[in-house]
């Protein structure tokens, strides 16, 4: 048996069923049947969702033009046998370092910091562009895939 013969066998029988169960067969336009099945073909999705990542992925490129906020705010509390103001790893403040004090004092001290950094790259030499370029690369290649899908099916 054939696929085609296959494919009107079970069409067939669907059309027995649902008259046997008392189900009225609603007419459906060929329009109706196409978008019926875009929407819910698995490829087909998938590729629209790849469209829909890879334009958000241009969106992201495209934030690397603006400038970047850090801010930081810690507080903690140490031993003083060595530099006061420990502070964790970050890449807005300088962390200072020094020798270990020569006494074993235990007693404890608090300490807090707080930084803020601006940064700006206004000459990258065409990464961001070339990051923008292959982000809209991968919409095409993806834009590409849903139309075969799409005709696929």
């Amino acid at each position: 048996m054939t696929l085609t013969q296959t494919r009107r066998s079970l069409m067939f029988a669907s059309l027995l069923m649902a008259g046997a169960a008392g189900q009225s067969i609603d007419q459906v336009t060929i329009s109706q049947a196409v978008a019926t099945a875009e929407r819910n073909y698995p490829s087909v999705r998938v590729s629209a969702e790849q469209v829909a990542a890879a334009a958000a992925g241009i969106n992201l490129a495209r934030t690397a033009y603006l400038p970047r906020l850090d801010g930081l705010g810690q507080l903690n509390r140490a031993t003083r046998n060595n530099v006061f103001g420990l502070l964790l790893p970050q890449s807005v403040i300088p962390s200072i370092s020094g020798p270990v004090l020569g006494t074993n004092d235990m007693t404890n001290v608090w300490g807090s910091a707080v930084g803020v950094l601006v940064s700006w790259e206004p000459f990258d030499f065409g990464l961001r562009k070339a990051n923008i370029d292959v982000a809209d690369a991968s919409r095409g290649g993806g834009r590409r895939q849903a139309s075969r899908a799409r005709s696929s099916k």
